[in-house]
């Protein structure tokens, strides 16, 4: 039962990963998180280096959608100015919004990763659905009294290499 709290993969961030891999594996479509995993909290500009990253998504023949609990209002924007799907308040780590991608792109479960920053809300929930995970580390901490005990108790996750290491 706790081996749901791992993730398939762990790397330092998205740019570390192999996107090339990904596809040699049969993977169509990436669900990603986007606060602290593509951009800082709230932070609703877009960088140079995203975008390439996107770009090299689809290059490889790899759909993004975003997968995120924050609100529609706040999401949207940002993903229509990166041309990527999104499914906004997704309440993850519930089917919900799981359910609803794979519907919307039309693949199935083996067909997918899932890609966050947050063991409680990304990995919980992509394994939960039987989608492979993959752990980033937050591109920033918040500093709320509930973050800073939640990244306290996944510390005891990090410190592994992961289920299939």
């Amino acid at each position: 039962m706790i081996g749901i709290f791992y993730p398939d993969r762990m790397v330092g961030e998205i740019y570390d990963l192999s996107l090339s891999e990904l596809a040699s594996e049969g993977v169509k479509a990436i669900l990603c998180d986007l606060d602290d995993t593509l951009t800082p909290y709230y932070d609703t500009t877009t960088h140079p280096r995203l975008e390439a990253w996107i770009e090299e998504v689809k290059a490889a023949g790899i759909k993004l959608c975003i997968l995120s609990n924050g609100k529609k209002d706040r999401i949207l924007p940002m993903c229509n100015q990166l041309g990527l799907v999104c499914l906004p308040m997704s309440c993850k780590p519930l089917p919900f919004g799981y359910i609803r991608a794979l519907r919307k792109l039309g693949l199935k479960r083996k067909e997918l990763v899932c890609i966050g920053d947050q063991i409680f809300t990304d990995v919980l929930g992509g394994n939960l659905m039987g989608i492979r995970t993959v752990l980033v580390e937050p591109i920033a901490y918040k500093t709320s009294s509930v973050e800073v005990k939640k990244r306290q108790i996944e510390k005891r996750f990090r410190r592994e290499k992961g289920k299939n290491a």
